[in-house]
Order: structure tokens, then C-alpha cells, then sequence
């Protein structure tokens, strides 16, 4: 029976029936082992009765068959077969012939089938087994048991021959019996069941007298003790048994309560170091000699976040943060492996990652035997402490280290200390100013107002900051920022007074350098736009109060660039700075020089009465920049173009003077350089033009305005035209054909000539290639570049891009450069004619002899052809100079291997004195002017030639 105990709260089996009941079990176990060897042996008893008594019905009816067969009474086999259906334990009998044919059964329904079928209905494959042979020479009877289903199968031999008799000779059939034993072990099984119950029954009721005894004499003995144990474990430590006796269980009872009584006393010493530990200020922690925790005070779960459960049985490996040395965990074990206590610092983590700084004692705790068993850890809190000394190591790092100077005084101003800092702006060492007043400091330069004022904001707000004017120990004054703070106590009243000092003597000299970059030009020291601008507005304001002139000189140098890109930046500079002297020189003090930038300067002249002094700096000028200059190992020669514009005639605010000025300065450049100009109305109309000119050019790509004419190139050999020179043509829409010397200087200089002379490229090549298409002879197409798409990066790309959309070959192009275009940077110029060169592409000299020819660089250059500038040709038959000019190139051509074109020609005489010089190509009105594609493309198929219009 099961038990629910309230005061354990557990399950258990009483003793007044565990007793009986394991008697009763014994000898059941006993029974069932007898019954079951009785059930055994009955078994192999039946087994052995039916398995003779089937033996002797084989063997009587083996002979009565074979007695019958030799006697001629085959019909008394059936009988005797017939005879054993009678047996409730036979299931069947048959007796097959020598062919396993069934000729008797003791069911007639098997007559006459086979012994094959009769064994896999009945399941008996034994029957169809060869029996083996006797010493006779005759079979043997076999006999099987089948007891998984009860079954007794036989198969005997018997012999058939009979002389003179129907059967065959020498034969043996064959006898088989199924006896079935079911029914006979049913009721041996039920005899035998019948005698366990009665045995059963007997032994049940000795079980309980035997169980009644013990309860009497020891169960309830037994279970006043468990009940006693019980409330022991509940805590009821001043429990009694009740026990008593002389046997066995009364000592029991005696020393249990003895036991009890033990317990108690160690339970309230226990209970008091438990409540000890529990309330501990510090962590506790026991381990086991591996360091896995087996108790920890609450005071370390609050602290680290762990509880007990969670740390039960875990390494204290889990504490460690990482950042102690792994020298000081081997010497801490080294020392309580050892038995010894270890004392030390460590720097722990909880559970939610927080640093724990704790200071540590691990003791070893030791059996009676000595040997260590566990560790008592005592960890103390010491996070707080720590980071305050960490504090104040910071605070002395800090005020050690300060780049600002630190002074603390006391109540009376007092000095109490100075950092390091301070030593090193003021230069007085910290011992100098122990003790005394902050005002050994003072320069003198502060008056008493500004010390008032210095201490009154301090009394009414605790601080004051400003900038203030101290001497240092050797007597320099210097500029400092200055913060005063005063420290009060809890009462209000002021403790102590801190200053902190920064020396911004360096950055207030920075502030003033750079006010002065702010306004002025780093290379030359002048003035720069802004303080120019300035500086002019107040000379035209009071010129205007005056009644008096103010002169703008705005001054470009000519040709500067070249000097840089040849000698490279350094010269430029010097040069520069040799220039502002020379014009330094020029002026007079009261008058403002400013570089606007790269190589302009813009001369300011104020207070002026008549426009001859004007003349007097400009003539002066233009003379002395005129000079050469002498720049280390180089002499440089430089000239200067001018504008002037004066106010108020031609301006009366600095924008417009300026503006004006610089207008006045492109006008004297346009002259020829080294001169001046000054400004009239007419310039500003000039530039409005050129503006307005620039806008339409701008719009005139978009709008498709731009259109291409084509001049022939005839070779003067057959007079057949060979190329075409595409020259570009503005129709526009208001204005009409506008003339390419109106717009490519403008397009050149604002850099559209990029973008018009990539149009012009690709509807060149497009326009061939039609041609071509249309079947009309095979020309090639010449176009100009100008000198900055030869310097432009992307040129290649450009070309190989006009050729890939029109489909022409790059042997059909031809690219015309000038001569000065080339010689403009002529190393640059080769490396791009080069890659032009090699895609196939033809390159001439276009207006040769009219630049700065170089024979050393013309060698160099890959070109195919040169032509002869149309200056030459003009005056080619009246001018002795020009023809030998034009002869001379074409020898020239002729010995370094390139084709010569004159170009310009307009008269038969021209053509005639060319051919006496064996020109190859020319090209002028004297064949046809440049015209639009479609009458080029008349022409073409005209199959016009220059024979048909000589003389």
C-alpha cells in the first residue's frame, strides 16, 4: 500500500504490509517456479506417451499392410486406415504407393492425391523427406515433433511387392500419421492449475499470520521510529522516539534520540554562522580544491549578479575579467595549494559585465587528516576606493600635464601651488611663488579699474575670464587668457581661489599674420583684391570730397606663361617678385599696388589734379618691366600690357574702374602688347559685342546653326581633285553667314573649340564617307585643328570616334596644324601627333613659314605634308623674297620626304610658277572657292579637272 507522509512529503510503502507482501511474493516466485517445472514435465510425459503409442500403431499397421499386400488383400489397407479415424487424436493417416499417389486415408477425400498435396494442407513437409536407409537395406521410420503446434507426424516405409500381383517390384510407399496432442495437454494444464490455486490459497493465509506477527512484535516498533525521523527532518529537532525495549530496536530508539539531541546543539551553532555568513558586508564563496563553487553568501549575488543556483558547481574562472595577469592567478594557487592564506587584489567582472575591483583573501580549509578539501574566499568591495585613487592619479596626470598654467590660492590670495605649466610660461620655478601674491605677475599695463572690476565679478559670481597683459619672470610682457574660479565650502564661504592661465601670445601674432594674409598677397607682401577694393573706395570717396582724379592702372604681362611652362614655377615666382619692385619703384608711397592674381596687377593713383601725371607712371612703367630681368642663371625679357581708367570719367565706384581698366588693358593687347590703352565707351561696346558673340556661339551647336564648306586640293600633275578642306561656316538665323574670323578666337578662348571642333570632325568624316557611298571618286577630307584640341588629353579618343560613327578608313583623314599650335610645346605636340600617326591618320603643317619653325623639331614631327602659307603665294610672281621663300620650302619638303601644298592660289601666273617649281598640290579660288556639300558634290561628278582651265 502507498503513503503520502504530510511530513516528508514523500511516498513510501508501510511495513505492516511490505512484510506480508514480500512473503506472499517469495513464494509465489516459488510456486511459479514448481508449477512451471510441473507443467514441463507433464508435457514431455505426453509428449513421450503419444509419441509410442504412434510408434506401435506404425509399426502394427506396417505389417498388417505388408502382410496384407503379399496375401493378396490390397482392400483390407483401407480398413485398417479407416479403423484409426476413431482416435480423436489423429488427425489424419494415409498411405501413398512407390509413384506418392494416396491409394488409402483415414479421409476418404484424400484418396487418390498426391502426398505432395496432403503435406501442404496439413502442413507436414516432414512426410516428403527420404528416409534414411537401416543396415537391411531397408528405410527407416521418422518420426518429428512439432511442439509449437501440438503436432506428431510419422512416415514409415512399407514394401508393395507381391509376386504376381498388380504392384510393382522391388517398391516401397509409404505410411503417414498426424497425431495432434492438443487436447491432452489442455487437460493435463487444467489438472495442474487446478492444484496451484489450493497451494496458492494455503500460502496466502500463512503470509498473513506470518505479516500479523511482525506487525505486533516489530512494525509498529519500527514505524514510531520513522514517524520520530520524519519530524527530524522537518527541523523539529526536540523530537523523542518512544522507543524503548531491551532488544535490537529499543537501543535503536536510545541512541536515536541521543543522535537528535546532538543535532540540536549543532544546529544552533550552525544557525548562528550561517546568519553570519548570510549577512556578511563581504563576499563569501566556498569552493572545492578545483575552485568550483559550492556555497556563495547573498552579499555576492547582489554584488556580481550571479545567484546561488547559477554558480553552483562552476569554475570561478567565470569572475575573471581578462585584464589580470596570469602571474598573479598561478601565484595566488601556488600559495593555497601550498596551505598558506593568499592576499591580493584582483579585477573581476559580473555577470552584466561591470569591472569589480575586490580585495581578496583565500584560505585553505582542511579534514582531519589534514589534507585540503575546500577554499573560504573573503572578497571585499573595493570599486569605489580604486576609482577614486584613480581619480586622483587623473587629476595629478592632469594638472601635472596641463598645457595651461595652473595656480591655486588660498583665501588670501595666497599662492599654494603652481603646476609645471605655469613654471614654463611665466619661467618662475614653483618654489618662487609658494607663498606669495599672484600680483608679482602684474605688467603694469592693467589699470586699477579693470582689477576692480577682475575681483567684483568673481565676489558676485565665483568667476571671471578674460584676456590680460602679464610680465614673465625675465621681464617679457605677454598676452594670456585667464579663468579665476573661487572654491566655497558648505557654508558659503570661499576656500580657495584657482586660475588657469593660457599663453596666447603666439596665437594673437597668428591672428594678426593672418589678418594680414587675409589682405595681402603671399609671394609679393602687396595688397590682395579685398584690401585693394577697400583701400580704392576710400581714395574715390575722398576724391569726391576733393573734387580731385583717381587713376586705375590695370597692368597683364605679356607672354608670362611662357616663362613658367619653359623654366618652370620657381623663375615665375622670382619674377614676379622682381616685377613688384620695379613697380614699387615707379610709384609713389601714397599710391596702392595689389596683384589680382597670377601675372595682373592693378596700380592705384590717387589724389591726382592732371591726367600728365598719369602718363608720367605709365610711360615709366611700361620702360622699366620692359628691362631685362636677370633670374639667377636665366635672363628673362618680359613686357607689359596697360589699361587705364580714371575716375569719375569713366567710373565712379571701384567695380566699374576696375572693370573698365581691365577692358582698356585687352584692348592694348589687342594692339600688339607692350603699350597702354585707355578706356573709352567704344571698348565697353567692343566687349558687349564679344560677350553677345560668345552666348549665340554657345547656342549655335544646340541649335544645329554650324555648317561645313569644302574646298578642293588639286594635284597639279593630272589636275584631278585629291582632298577636300572642310572649313567651318555660322548661318545664323538674325546675322546671317557670320565669318569664321569673327568666332574662332572667341571660341578658342572661351574653350568651345573643344566641343565645335569635334562636330566638325564627325560631319567631315560623315560627309566623305557619303560620298563615297554614293559611289563618287575617293578623296580624302582635311580638317583643321586648332592648338587647343591638340592639347586637348581626349584627342585620340575624339578622332578614333568620328572615324568608328562615320565608317570612313583613317587613311581618308587628314589633320591640319599650325605651325605655332606645334611649337607652342613641342615635345607634347609629338607624343600626340604620334599616336594620330600610327592609327593611319595623314598630318600636315598648315600656313608654314608664318611661325617659329624649328628644322631640329620638324624632323621629328611624323608629318605627311606641308602648305605653304597663302602670303607667300600672293606675291609669288612680283616678289623675289617670296619666291625663293616658297622654292626653298618645297626643296626642303622634298629632301625630308613630305608633299607640299600652296595654298591661296588665284591666278594662272601663280599656277604656272608653281609647276616650273614642281609643286605637287594646290589649292585656291583660281580652281573654286570653298562651297556647300551639294555643290561639292556637283563637282565631283563633273569629273572637273585643272587642265580644262589653264590658258
Amino acid at each position: 500500500m502507498l503513503q503520502k507522509s504530510g511530513n516528508f512529503g514523500q511516498k513510501f510503502i508501510s511495513l505492516q504490509v511490505m512484510i506480508p507482501l514480500l512473503i506472499v511474493l517469495s513464494m509465489l516466485l516459488l510456486l511459479s517456479y514448481v508449477i512451471r517445472q510441473e507443467m514441463q514435465r507433464e508435457t514431455e510425459n505426453v509428449y513421450a506417451e503419444f509419441k509410442s503409442r504412434q510408434m506401435d500403431t506404425t509399426m502394427r499397421l506396417q505389417a498388417s499392410i505388408e502382410r496384407n499386400v503379399r496375401n493378396g488383400l490390397e482392400d483390407s489397407i483401407q480398413h485398417d486406415l479407416s479403423e484409426l479415424s476413431a482416435r480423436p487424436e489423429l488427425r489424419v493417416a494415409v498411405m501413398a504407393d512407390e509413384n506418392g499417389t494416396v491409394i488409402a486415408s483415414s479421409r476418404l477425400s484424400l484418396i487418390g492425391t498426391s502426398l505432395t498435396q496432403v503435406a501442404v494442407q496439413y502442413s507436414a513437409q516432414d512426410w516428403l523427406k527420404e528416409s534414411a536407409l537401416v543396415d537391411v537395406g531397408r528405410p527407416d521410420i521418422r518420426q518429428t515433433v512439432y511442439t509449437k503446434s501440438n503436432a506428431i507426424l510419422i512416415s514409415a516405409p512399407v514394401r508393395l511387392d507381391r509376386p504376381g500381383s498388380g504392384l510393382a517390384q522391388g517398391k516401397f510407399g509409404k505410411l503417414c500419421m498426424y497425431t495432434d496432442v492438443t487436447l491432452p495437454l489442455e487437460m493435463h494444464a487444467a489438472l495442474i492449475k487446478k492444484r496451484s490455486q489450493q497451494l496458492l490459497a494455503g500460502l496466502i493465509g500463512l503470509a498473513l499470520l506470518i505479516g500479523i506477527l511482525l506487525h505486533l512484535t516489530v512494525t509498529r516498533r519500527v514505524l514510531r521510529l520513522l514517524r520520530a525521523a520524519q519530524r527530524v527532518g522537518e527541523g523539529k529537532l526536540s523530537t523523542v522516539s518512544g522507543v524503548t525495549g531491551p532488544d535490537e530496536l529499543g537501543l535503536l530508539g536510545r541512541e536515536f534520540d541521543g543522535m537528535v539531541r546532538k543535532m540540536a546543539q549543532s544546529s544552533a551553532q550552525l544557525r548562528k554562522l550561517s546568519l553570519a555568513v548570510e549577512q556578511s558586508p563581504s563576499s563569501v564563496i566556498i569552493t572545492d580544491i578545483h575552485g568550483n563553487a559550492e556555497y556563495v553568501n547573498r552579499h555576492f549575488s547582489a554584488l556580481t549578479g550571479y545567484s546561488a543556483e547559477e554558480v553552483a558547481g562552476k569554475n570561478m574562472r567565470i569572475l575573471q575579467s581578462g585584464q589580470t595577469s596570469p602571474k598573479v592567478y598561478s601565484e595566488m594557487w601556488n600559495t593555497i595549494l601550498s596551505g598558506l592564506v593568499w592576499r591580493g587584489e584582483l579585477l573581476n567582472k559580473s555577470k552584466q559585465g561591470m569591472l569589480l575591483w575586490e580585495d581578496i583573501a583565500i584560505s585553505p580549509i582542511f579534514d582531519e587528516n589534514g589534507n585540503i578539501t575546500h577554499f573560504l574566499s573573503e572578497q571585499t568591495d573595493i570599486t569605489a576606493r580604486k576609482q577614486a585613487e584613480e581619480k586622483i592619479k587623473l587629476f595629478e596626470k592632469v594638472f601635472d600635464n596641463a598645457n595651461e598654467a595652473i595656480m591655486i590660492c588660498d583665501m588670501d590670495n595666497n599662492i599654494l601651488t603652481v603646476n609645471p605649466a605655469f613654471t614654463e610660461i611665466t619661467g618662475y620655478a614653483r618654489h618662487e611663488v609658494i607663498g606669495k601674491n599672484p600680483r608679482l605677475l602684474a605688467s603694469g599695463m592693467m589699470d586699477e579699474g579693470f582689477y576692480k572690476n577682475l575681483w567684483e565679478t568673481i565676489r558676485t559670481g565665483g568667476k571671471w575670464q578674460g584676456e590680460m597683459l602679464d610680465r614673465r619672470k625675465n621681464g617679457e610682457i605677454f598676452s594670456e587668457w585667464l579663468s579665476i574660479s573661487s572654491l566655497r565650502d558648505k557654508d558659503g564661504r570661499i576656500t580657495h581661489y584657482i586660475a588657469i592661465m593660457s599663453d596666447i601670445s603666439e596665437r594673437k601674432a597668428a591672428e594678426e599674420r593672418l589678418a594680414y594674409l587675409a589682405q595681402h598677397d603671399v609671394l609679393t607682401g602687396l595688397p590682395n583684391r579685398m584690401l585693394f577694393k577697400d583701400r580704392l573706395q576710400q581714395a574715390i570717396t575722398y576724391a569726391e570730397r576733393q573734387n580731385t582724379k583717381v587713376a586705375l592702372l590695370f597692368m597683364d604681362l605679356d607672354r608670362f606663361k611662357n616663362v613658367n611652362d619653359t623654366l618652370g614655377h620657381h623663375y615665375g615666382d622670382l619674377l614676379l617678385q622682381e616685377v613688384t619692385r620695379r613697380i614699387r619703384y615707379c610709384v609713389r608711397n601714397t599710391d596702392t599696388i595689389s596683384r589680382q592674381g597670377g601675372d595682373e596687377y592693378v596700380v592705384m593713383l590717387p589724389n591726382l589734379e592732371d591726367v600728365g601725371d598719369i602718363m608720367q607712371v605709365v610711360t615709366k612703367l611700361i620702360e622699366f618691366i620692359a628691362q631685362p630681368y636677370r633670374l639667377e642663371v636665366h635672363t628673362v625679357h618680359l613686357s607689359t600690357s596697360l589699361g587705364v581708367s580714371v575716375y569719375p570719367q569713366d567710373g565712379t565706384d571701384s567695380d566699374t574702374l576696375i572693370r573698365n581698366a581691365d577692358t582698356a588693358m585687352y584692348q592694348a593687347k589687342e594692339a600688339g602688347r607692350n603699350c597702354y590703352r585707355f578706356f573709352t565707351p567704344a571698348m565697353n561696346r567692343t566687349i558687349a559685342k564679344r560677350v553677345s558673340m560668345e552666348n549665340m556661339l554657345r547656342e549655335a551647336l544646340n541649335k544645329e546653326e554650324l555648317l561645313l564648306h569644302y574646298q578642293p586640293l588639286v594635284n597639279l600633275r593630272d589636275g584631278r581633285i585629291v582632298s577636300a578642306e572642310a572649313l567651318l561656316r555660322w548661318q545664323h538665323p538674325d546675322h546671317g553667314l557670320i565669318p569664321p574670323a569673327e568666332f574662332i578666337q572667341i571660341a578658342e578662348e572661351t574653350g568651345l573649340i573643344v566641343p565645335v571642333g569635334n562636330w566638325v570632325l564627325e560631319e567631315a568624316c560623315r560627309q566623305n564617307q557619303q560620298w563615297r557611298a554614293q559611289g563618287l571618286p575617293e578623296i580624302s577630307m582635311s580638317v583643321n585643328l586648332s592648338p587647343v584640341q591638340l592639347h586637348d588629353r581626349n584627342l585620340v579618343k575624339t578622332v578614333s570616334q568620328a572615324l568608328s560613327l562615320s565608317g570612313m578608313l583613317a587613311s581618308a583623314l587628314e589633320l591640319e596644324i599650325t605651325e605655332s599650335a606645334v611649337m607652342k610645346s613641342p615635345e607634347r605636340a609629338i607624343v600626340m601627333l604620334d599616336k594620330l600617326n600610327r592609327m593611319g591618320i595623314r598630318i600636315s603643317i598648315d600656313d608654314f613659314g608664318t611661325g617659329y619653325s624649328s628644322l631640329s623639331y620638324l624632323k621629328k614631327f611624323p608629318v605627311n605634308m606641308l602648305k605653304v602659307d597663302k602670303s607667300f603665294v600672293r606675291d609669288l610672281t612680283e616678289d623675289s623674297d617670296d619666291a625663293a621663300i616658297v622654292s626653298a620650302v618645297i626643296v626642303m619638303a622634298r629632301s625630308l620626304g613630305l608633299r607640299v601644298i600652296a595654298e591661296g592660289v588665284e591666278t594662272a601666273e601663280q599656277l604656272r610658277f608653281l609647276t616650273n617649281l614642281d609643286c605637287e598640290m594646290m589649292q585656291g579660288y583660281y580652281f573654286s572657292n570653298p562651297v556647300p556639300a551639294g555643290e561639292f558634290k556637283a563637282l565631283l561628278e563633273s569629273g572637273r579637272v585643272l587642265d580644262r582651265l589653264l590658258p
